[in-house]
């Protein structure tokens, strides 16, 4: 027999559990499925596959914690640009994400650099490369060609001082060291 929750009214007049903590879902006990020995995971996915990416340490829960609020407000970013975009907002960085490069989608040949980042009336634009996407057959020449032609650009209406690609399996393994390197226009490669 399930029992009802005890309810009292909060300050404002709604009803709350009276419990004053509610537990993590990582803390509750496994529950079993009915009829099966299984045990029924009520983890959020997206959250376990984080954990599973990044680790599982208090710094890393908070970092989790706050990507899953970015993506509400960026919902086509990658992990990895959610990463460098959290990053450079702890640090109080400005920073232009998807950021026009010479024209950017609106003319043949423009770019649309992952971040801008405005540093003494240049711009270092930082490209958040993938693995997947970026190590296709032909990628490696594609990318290089972009990167001279971003060089030689502006971006966000500033010249560009460095292009600097961020690999992401460099940030999952060391996002700090990536990103302060990256400021200073030091890229690490794969």
């Amino acid at each position: 027999m399930i029992k009802p929750i005890k309810m009292k009214k909060n300050r404002v007049g709604k009803l709350s559990p009276l419990s004053a903590s509610t537990p993590k879902v990582r803390d509750l006990p496994p529950v079993l499925l009915p009829e099966t020995d299984k045990l029924l995971d009520l983890e959020d996915p997206a959250i376990k596959e984080l954990r599973r990416t990044l680790g599982d340490d208090p710094k890393t829960e908070r970092l989790i914690k706050r990507i899953i609020k970015l993506r509400v407000k960026e919902p086509l970013a990658s992990l990895p640009e959610l990463i460098a975009y959290d990053w450079l907002s702890g640090k109080g960085i400005p920073f232009i994400y998807q950021g026009s490069a010479d024209g950017g989608r609106m003319m043949r040949g423009g770019q649309v650099p992952d971040f801008v980042i405005p540093m003494a009336g240049m711009a270092i634009c930082w490209r958040i490369q993938g693995e997947y996407w970026h190590s296709r057959p032909g990628a490696k020449e594609q990318d290089l060609v972009n990167k001279i032609a971003l060089l030689g650009g502006t971006a966000a209406g500033l010249p560009v001082s460095a292009v600097v690609d961020c690999w992401e399996g460099q940030i999952y393994a060391d996002y700090n060291r990536v990103f302060t390197l990256a400021l200073a226009g030091v890229e690490l490669g794969r």
